[in-house]
């Protein structure tokens, strides 16, 4: 209702008299109809930062958003130098984290996560001088090898990386121990080592994912089986790994890609284990048995499910190779009933496999992977409302303001096919609707300090005859 009320003062500019309540009524309702078909439309795919803004040139297997809303790609793309690297959005513009090779890495980024101090971390193919992999630390300034040299000097690949709420660093993948055996690396803040002990875990194959919960158990699957020869989720308690759900509790009959929790401590799987009528599906363990999300068929998915991840409402989604009806990827949303292709059928329209989703705090979904846009080139595709950054509105202009939340300077910038778009006049009103700031302009861009109190307003833009209205949130520090 709130969003509705502040919509409304944004949308409806006819003054009407306050001596005409019917007038007044019907401008309303026409109003309310208006913006109920806005709001539908109000959220939507889009290429985070716009159009070849990351231009990525290979595959992203990793998106990641930390606490402060940074999102965060890397993969198998290269800079100008051809190395691989970290690529963070910061709501305005995509930048090499730690500037022109300050990883830089000699290979592949398979996994991305940060702790709760916002260190980065990252990990995947890539080696250190002494050709061992390693889990590489961003700690604001620059990247270094995280437990020193050869700290972690594992024999292999490490595909997946995690914290828990105690900074603890988790890691696994292809490598193994002395005795031939997988397992989690955990790194304490001053040493790595195997968590739990040698052959705790004791996987007979490679490790495909970990996570944390906010207990802090740790949670590990892949290609591993139990004795019975399946596929498992197992748990580390703080003392002993498990099988989670007890033998053949899960029971998967391939190999799990993605294992992931939500706010109530549930915990999910998915990969390529199929249900009793072969579709692959996503599994949920509530504390006390393996079901299937959305019953027998829920999903229904054709192919392999590689990423899956919840969001603060608690809702479940899922992507990977499998296809819809017109044989696009998509990102597939459960919202406690039932699963629903996001954003409506070809919305986004994956052309290739959908390697990584995520999710941020204001409920915002991102997914990259092998897909391509239409210069083909990788990107990160976001659905999240149109109101944000780079909002590409239906008359053909494109409007950013930013950095938003604002912190005191407000950057405003339009673009358009037609050279003579300029911004007119900018208006800010307060949340109760009263102007407080106007001011003609000639321009497409433009940057000045706001000097506004904390709280939510809203930017009027006049380019022509038209108008585009922004709401920002003024948050200093």
């Amino acid at each position: 209702m709130i969003t509705f009320e502040l919509t409304l003062k944004c949308r409806v500019s006819t003054i009407i008299s306050d001596n005409d309540k019917m007038k007044k009524y019907f401008t309303l309702l026409l109003s309310s109809l208006f913006l109920f078909c806005s709001l539908v439309k109000a959220q939507s795919w889009s290429e985070l930062g716009g159009l070849n803004v990351l231009a990525a040139d290979g595959t992203i297997f990793s998106v990641y958003s930390d606490a402060s809303g940074n999102i965060y790609a890397a993969g198998a793309f290269t800079n100008s130098s051809g190395k691989q690297y970290v690529a963070k959005y910061d709501g305005s513009t995509w930048s090499e984290l730690g500037g022109l090779n300050g990883l830089p890495a000699n290979n592949y980024i398979q996994s991305i996560c940060s702790d709760a101090s916002g260190n980065i971390y990252a990990a995947g193919y890539f080696s250190d001088s002494s050709g061992n992999i390693y889990v590489a630390k961003y700690d604001g300034s620059t990247w270094s090898e995280l437990g020193g040299p050869n700290g972690l000097a594992v024999n292999n690949f490490i595909i997946s990386i995690c914290s828990d709420a105690s900074g603890n660093i988790y890691a696994a993948g292809w490598f193994n121990n002395s005795s031939g055996k997988f397992y989690v690396a955990k790194y304490d803040g001053s040493t790595w080592s195997e968590l739990g002990g040698q052959n705790a875990l004791s996987a007979n194959f490679n490790i495909n994912s970990i996570c944390s919960d906010a207990s802090g158990n740790i949670y590990a699957a892949g290609w591993f089986t139990n004795s019975s020869e399946k596929y498992y989720v197992a748990k580390y308690d703080g003392n002993s790994w498990s099988e989670l759900g007890g033998l053949n509790g899960l029971a998967a009959d391939a190999t799990i890609y993605s294992v992931c929790t939500d706010a109530s401590g549930n915990i999910y799987a998915a990969g390529g284990f199929t249900d009793s009528s072969q579709k692959t599906y996503v599994a949920k363990y509530d504390g006390s048995t393996w079901s299937e999300v959305g019953g027998l068929n829920g999903l229904s998915g054709n192919f392999n499910i590689n990423s899956i991840c919840s969001d603060a409402s608690g809702n479940i989604y899922a992507a990977g190779e499998f296809t819809n009806s017109s044989g696009n990827r998509y990102v597939a949303k459960y919202n406690g009933s039932s699963w629903s292709e996001l954003g409506g059928l070809n919305a986004l329209a994956a052309n290739q496999d959908i390697k990584s989703v995520c999710s941020d705090a204001s409920g915002n979904i991102y997914a990259a992977g092998w897909f391509t846009n239409s210069s083909s080139m990788e990107y990160v595709a976001k659905y999240g409302s149109v109101t944000g950054i780079n909002e590409t509105s239906t008359a053909g202009v494109d409007v950013w303001v930013y950095p938003n939340p604002d912190t005191g300077e407000l950057n405003i910038q339009i673009s358009s096919g037609n050279d003579q778009d300029k911004i007119d006049r900018i208006e800010i009103d307060d949340m109760p609707g009263g102007k407080i700031y106007e001011q003609p302009i000639n321009a497409k861009y433009l940057t000045f300090n706001t000097k506004l109190s904390t709280g939510i307003y809203f930017v009027k833009l006049f380019v022509g005859e038209k108008s585009y209205c922004k709401k920002i949130i003024v948050k200093h520090n």
